[in-house]
């Protein structure tokens, strides 16, 4: 496994502010009710930053599934973040 991402150089962000990280992590929740599949995929990916083939081996998935997962997440992510979590259609 990884070691903390906060040390590893080509992890740098832009802070974002609380609220929007208040209000991420309320729509993560909800992905996280309605597909944990994807919910893994992006929590290991962004929070978590494991290597793409540690997530692979560890949720058996292929290197195709494991984007699929990925775009499919994100777009989920983006569209509950830009309806403001009115209007979102989750594809498993």
């Amino acid at each position: 496994m990884k070691c903390d991402a906060r040390y590893a150089e080509k992890y740098r962000t832009h802070p974002i502010s609380d609220e929007l990280g208040m209000e991420i992590d309320g729509y993560l929740g909800v992905i996280r009710k309605v597909t944990p599949e994807l919910y893994d995929v992006f929590v290991l990916t962004y929070i978590k930053r494991w290597e793409k083939q540690e997530i692979w081996r560890y949720l058996h998935i292929s290197r195709r599934e494991y984007f699929n997962r990925l775009k499919t997440v994100k777009t989920s992510l983006l569209l509950l973040l830009s309806t403001e979590g009115k209007q979102c259609l989750f594809i498993a």
